[in-house]
């Protein structure tokens, strides 16, 4: 009798809706949110609400690492997983606070000194 080959068993796949939503939701509201403080500024005059927006997000950004973190550890271990995690947490750092200054410029006067 011919024994039945091991096959190799098939990897969870990751739902890709939840992951880009895990991916989008952060920078998407760095940008909303500095555009509804932007908008509300111009109308009372206090652009200072917005030094409050990266703290904020940076509580949002260890949230959504937690949910990144429960997507992809179906499907990956150990070392992988920890450099998935560290490079989703910096990534996301990095876009928010560069979305941040970026719609600070969009949406705030600049100060004249002269």
């Amino acid at each position: 009798m011919q024994e039945i080959p091991n096959l190799p068993q098939l990897q969870p796949a990751i739902s890709r809706n939840s992951l880009w939503l895990t991916l989008g939701i952060p920078p998407l509201m760095t940008f909303l949110l500095n555009m509804v403080i932007g908008l509300f500024s111009k109308r009372f005059g206090d652009p200072s609400l917005s030094l409050l927006l990266p703290p904020v997000m940076l509580f949002v950004v260890i949230g959504f690492t937690l949910h990144f973190h429960n997507l992809v550890s179906k499907r990956y271990h150990r070392w992988l997983l920890v450099g998935l995690d560290l490079g989703y947490f910096f990534g996301q750092i990095m876009l928010c606070l560069a979305l941040w200054i970026g719609s600070c410029s969009l949406f705030f006067t600049t100060l004249n000194l002269h």
